[in-house]
């Protein structure tokens, strides 16, 4: 034994999300969120509402569950996945030679030397989440711990028995255990003690498992089963019953069975000490077991080297294979998460696998092809299904198959109906079958069909049975063939649907419109006439006699002769509808190409009402069990409710079935995360108060809800409080921009609900602060109503200083100008002889010397007449003269 400084040698701070540049910021930290006291809460409710459900229904096939890939063309670092965990905040991480992958459901978040140098090694054999939320990485040199923002690395010099980690599990004292190339260590108290037993040079721990009472089953490579207590490492004696001395993986189950998976079988050895051992012979899918797991329902996963995946049943195994989809024979690591989805680590890629709404039939349950076209049942409870590959029956959980070579006209099957006197009917492509105490006998055109393509039959209260062909309606009666064609009124000859109303009235769909047959006449109702499509796909009687018709421009009711019409455009899920059923609680369930829908009888009926202006549709595909989401039409029945409530539809993967009554719904809100911020496309923390300097203009917010279910199906809304007035309804997106907010306090909020529509309310927030520029604060704008105020006071003193001024130079003026005027207007000195004037000095001055010195003006000179008669005679008769003319 040897005990070991707490002194860790290397401690890093890692960077963990992802920048514009490839590199990793912290927010990314798993251990990390925005509310911690919310994401306890949530994780808490988790644990608890996981063990009401939600888990994978132990009564299926294990080829009957949702099956799901991922792998590096959809974001993992590499597909090699040694080991899964699903922590706390509710992320699922993924262990590979490539580093460490954060999945989401939607993307992964990668942790690797280029993002975080602070790994030594990336090459990641081990994981495991301890009880204080940390996460153990251990690696090919050496382990490491990732909590908050740092990763904290052990190697050999700080006290690991070898830097290569096989095995990591945590015991209820919350210790640590490292299985190494070189033996056992334990992590407690910041101490790593190490733990070897006498076997010479090689003791490699493959596998670890504590017990409750703190010991542990040790398994190794070569050295075979080793128990660990009071301290001492000592080989068991179960070792002696091994087939192989290489024990790649222990599991302890709820029974307190001990697993141990080996290079050469598996053994189960039970509380007495009991030992069974299991090998191919028993079902499972290869000798060389590599991975255990016990599901919640207490079912027994192993993984094998070559064969895939087995489920114990009883003491038998089935096995799900690379024939079934698996993406590869090597199971490596089995995983139940919180919503009890099963995953399974593989040598080339992560495979999930679910429980679903819809169970699926399929060729693996006995169908003669997974191309079904249509679904009966008939008055003995056998459900029939046929399709491209022949006639199924199954009843009492046993399934008989029919085909050519049982006397069918044809492989290829479109129509089913039984009439009353028992006798099954079926329509293929090569004419009309009647089975009749198990023996088939036919119809076709050399029997005086019109065609052989029988696409749908029915039969009325007299006895009548009738087939729609592609060249019109047939009648049988005691033998007798009658042919009906647009000749006798009908609207086409294409017949695509067929049904006898409570009245025994016939109504005939065709592929131009639908047609009722009543006391050997046809009265046509096409589009011109308010039906909303030329296709009739379907045709379905309620209670209260309206009729429901399918079409391809939508769904129409008819009743009291007046059509109401849905479409996508009132909130039908399509257009084109291929089968109505109404289930127990009045629902109705629609078949397409784009999937299976349901929608409210009620709904639609207060629609036709003019009581509301739409409907509600809910949809189902490949995410609710489907295998595939296009449905089969134009044959009948290409649907069928049975008798103990359940609806089938026929689908190109498969006929699927849904008891409506006992929907199996999520009740878990998912965890929610603001992921990732970035600001100017610069990535930012999200963890804490934010500041963002002022003249960031563009954010951007990436956020995260954590339910595997179906993540496509996830539904968000978003409030950036402090701008927004009401919660965004972002649907599925992931992303919120917000350009331009002005400076102020911000807190981001995000809230998700999950495929059943289960809300987290409380979710994530991120609190921001975007400060102003030095223009845009507070003080900057009283310091500017201030000045301004100031400045007016200033230019307002200005201007009155300056009228004042020039008041006063005007009244100086006026002053020194009334004077003068006092001056010219007073008693003036002036010569009778010569008009001289004397100035106040006594000098005498010409009139206009005085005049310029005492008065702003000037003279102009000129003559007057009488001057210029006494002076120039001449002169002034002449220009009296010139006047004159004028």
């Amino acid at each position: 034994m040897v005990s070991c400084s707490n002194i860790p040698r290397c401690i890093f701070i890692v960077p963990l999300a992802v920048d514009s540049a490839g590199k990793m910021t912290e927010q990314m930290n798993p251990l990390r969120c925005n509310n911690p006291a919310k994401t306890f809460l949530v994780f808490l409710l988790c644990c608890f509402l996981s063990n009401f459900g939600l888990a994978l229904d132990p009564s299926k096939a294990i080829t009957q569950y949702g099956h799901a890939v991922w792998k590096t063309e959809n974001g993992l670092p590499q597909n090699s996945v040694n080991a899964i965990v699903q922590t706390r905040d509710g992320y699922l991480w993924i262990a590979t030679y490539e580093g460490i992958a954060r999945f989401d459901g939607v993307n992964f978040k990668v942790l690797n030397k280029r993002s975080s140098p602070a790994l030594k090694n990336i090459a990641v054999r081990a994981m495991c989440e301890d009880q204080n939320g940390n996460l153990w990485i251990g690696t090919e040199d050496g382990l490491a711990r990732l909590s908050y923002n740092q990763i904290i690395t052990f190697g050999v010099e700080d006290g690991l028995p070898n830097g290569t980690i096989r095995a990591l599990t945590t015991s209820a004292d919350g210790s640590v255990w490292i299985g190494t190339d070189s033996g056992l260590a334990r992590y407690k108290d910041g101490h790593i003690t190490a733990y070897r037993a006498d076997v010479g040079s090689s003791f490699m721990v493959r596998t670890v498992v504590a017990n409750a009472d703190g010991s542990l089953w040790v398994g190794t490579e070569g050295a075979g089963l080793y128990e660990f207590k009071d301290g001492k490492l000592s080989r068991h004696p179960i070792s002696n019953s091994l087939n192989s001395s290489t024990v790649w993986v222990l599991k302890r189950d709820k029974r307190k069975n001990l697993w141990v998976g080996t290079q050469d079988g598996l053994i189960r050895v039970d509380a007495q000490g009991a030992i069974r051992h299991f090998d191919i012979k028993d079902g499972l899918a290869d000798r060389a077991v590599i991975s255990i797991f016990e599901d919640r329902d207490g079912k027994v996963w192993v993984g094998t080297y070559g064969g895939g995946l087995s489920r114990l049943d009883g003491e038998r195994f089935s096995t799900f294979g690379t024939q079934d989809g698996l993406s590869d024979h090597s199971v490596r690591y089995i995983y139940e998460d919180r919503e009890g989805s099963l995953w399974i680590g593989t040598n080339a890629g992560l495979n999930r696998l679910n429980d679903s709404k819809f169970t699926t039939l399929t060729t693996k349950q006995g169908l003669l092809d997974d191309f079904v076209r249509t679904i009966y049942q008939d008055k003995s409870g056998a459900v029939w299904i046929g399709g491209a590959g022949g006639l199924s029956q199954i009843q009492n959980g046993q399934t008989h198959s029919f085909n050519q070579k049982n006397g069918l006209l044809s492989d290829y099957i479109l129509a089913l109906h039984e009439d009353q006197d028992g006798a099954l009917w079926v329509g293929t492509g090569a004419g009309l079958n009647k089975y009749k105490n198990g023996k088939f006998t036919g119809l076709s055109r050399k029997n005086g069909l019109p065609d052989n393509m029988i696409r749908a039959i029915t039969s009325d209260n007299a006895g009548n049975v009738w087939a729609g062909t592609q060249a019109g309606l047939v009648r049988l009666n005691n033998g007798k063939i009658t042919t009906l064609t647009t000749e006798n009124g009908l609207s086409q000859n294409f017949i695509l649907s067929l049904y006898a109303d409570h009245q025994g009235k016939l109504w005939v769909g065709t592929r131009d419109g639908i047609n009722l047959y009543s006391d050997g006449k046809f009265t046509q109702y096409r589009e011109k006439d308010g039906l909303a499509g030329k296709k009739v796909t379907a045709i379905y009687e309620d209670d209260g006699g309206a009729l429901w018709i399918a079409t391809d421009g939508g769904l129409s009711r008819f009743a009291k002769g007046k059509f109401t019409n849905y479409t996508s455009k009132d909130g039908l899920f399509t257009d084109f509808v291929f089968q109505i059923l109404e289930d127990n609680r009045h629902d109705f369930w629609m078949s397409s190409n784009n999937g299976i829908f349901r929608v409210s009888r009620k709904e639609l009926e207060e629609f036709a009402r003019g009581e509301r202006t739409s409907v509600k549709s809910e949809s189902y595909d490949n995410a609710d069990g489907l295998k595939s989401s296009q449905c089969n039409g134009t044959s009948q029945p290409a649907g069928w409710k049975t008798r103990d409530g359940q609806i089938w539809f026929a689908t190109a993967g498969g006929a699927v079935n849904i008891n409506p009554e006992n929907i199996k719904l999520n009740p878990l809100p998912p965890p929610v995360h603001v992921a990732a911020l970035l600001v100017d496309r610069a990535p930012m923390s999200t963890s804490g108060m934010l500041s963002l300097k002022p003249g960031k203009r563009d954010m951007e917010f990436h956020y995260a809800a954590l339910s595997f279910l179906a993540p496509e199906k996830i539904r968000f809304k978003y409030q950036m409080e402090g701008f927004d007035q009401d919660w965004i309804d972002a649907g599925s997106r992931r992303e919120a921009y917000y350009t331009n907010l002005p400076p102020g306090q911000y807190r981001f909020r995000v809230k998700a609900a999950n495929s059943d529509g289960v809300w987290n309310e409380a979710g994530a927030d991120l609190a921001l602060y975007l400060e102003p520029h030095i223009y845009q604060t507070r003080w900057f704008n009283i310091l500017f109503v201030v000045i301004f105020v100031m400045s007016g006071v200033g230019i307002y003193l200005l201007r009155v200083r300056g009228l004042r001024e020039r008041e006063a130079e005007l009244s100086r003026r006026v002053e020194e100008a009334m004077a003068k005027i006092k001056v010219l207007h007073g008693l003036l000195p002036i010569c009778a002889a010569c008009k001289k004037i004397r100035d106040t000095g006594g000098d005498w001055n010409h009139l206009e010397v005085y005049m310029r010195a005492h008065a702003d003006v000037d003279f102009t000179h000129g003559i007057c007449p009488d001057c210029s008669k006494r002076l120039y005679p001449e002169h002034h008769e002449a220009e009296r003269s010139s006047f004159a003319d004028v």
